[in-house]
């Protein structure tokens, strides 16, 4: 399946553009993330980000039915999903050796593509139920 129009890009590019809004909405709030958690805290920045994440999910889900909504809505999920710098920045808060620090980052991101390798896992099991 897919949107019933994807004008001006042909199929090919549209499959390229929509990631491209994710990824540039993470790499805005990826700047903005880590200076805010400086100021107010990692838990509270961690917190807001994820249930952002929530909430751009379902935005997503809602708006999944034309093409320039659900790329709009994939920005604004980017741009409530800085969690990734914020959480290696709590792991260099706790650990001062530059090893402990190497080993938590690498899982940290190790997990990070885990879960963003399931949940694309999980939508093509789901495709079929709405």
């Amino acid at each position: 399946d897919s949107f019933p129009s994807t004008a001006p890009f042909d199929f090919s590019a549209a499959t390229y553009f929509i990631p491209l809004t994710g990824l540039l909405g993470m790499a805005i709030a990826g700047v903005f993330a880590g200076k805010i958690s400086d100021k107010i805290g990692r838990k509270p920045v961690v917190l807001f980000c994820l249930a952002g994440s929530m909430f751009g999910g379902a935005l997503k889900w809602f708006l999944r039915h034309g093409f320039w909504p659900f790329c709009i809505a994939n920005l604004v999920n980017g741009l409530l999903s800085g969690t990734l710098p914020v959480a290696l920045a709590y792991s260099s808060d706790l650990f001062s050796s530059e090893r402990e620090k190497s080993k938590n980052f690498t899982a940290i991101v190790g997990l990070y593509v885990v879960g963003q390798s399931t949940g694309g896992i999980f939508a093509i099991l789901m495709q079929n139920h709405g």
